[in-house]
Formats: C-alpha cells, structure tokens, sequence
C-alpha cells in the first residue's frame, strides 16, 4: 500500500474509533477516553484512569469490529491502553 493511503486509513480508522466510543458510552466520554495511535496494527487508547480503562476493555469487541467493518483489510488487530 502506498504511504498516503496508510495514513488516510488510518487517520479515518481513529475517527471511526472516536465515533463508536462515543456512541456507545456517550459524549461526555471524550475527555476520559481518546483514541491516541494505531501502530503496528494495535489501537491505542490513552484513558484518563483505570476505571476509564476497564469501561474500554468491555467493549474492546466492539471498537475492533466497528473500526474494521468495511475495509478490505484489518486495520486494527488489537487494543492496547494507556493511563
């Protein structure tokens, strides 16, 4: 794949992930939980705290799943936090 493409699909795969985290556990989420990197096919989520990290570990799936639907590849294989 070229350079920009990898970027733009990344780039888009992080919105994705703002947008379901949002969806799911609601706006006011955004300043706790944020979508931070994708790097070597891992998203890493930047959490405010541990509870923030438990919250995103119960819907882990469900990020994975959203963030990849569609693409003709996986993006994003695991998740991995940071508090």
């Amino acid at each position: 794949k070229s350079g920009i493409k990898k970027q733009v699909d990344t780039a888009l795969a992080l919105e994705r992930a703002t947008k379901i985290i949002r969806r799911v556990l609601g706006a006011d989420t955004v300043d706790s939980i944020r979508p931070a990197y994708i790097r070597y096919k891992v998203l890493t989520i930047a959490c405010i705290d541990s509870s923030a990290a438990a919250t995103v570990g119960m819907i882990d799936q469900e990020i994975l799943e959203y963030v990849n639907a569609g693409q003709p590849y996986k993006i994003v294989e695991r998740i991995g936090l940071i508090t």
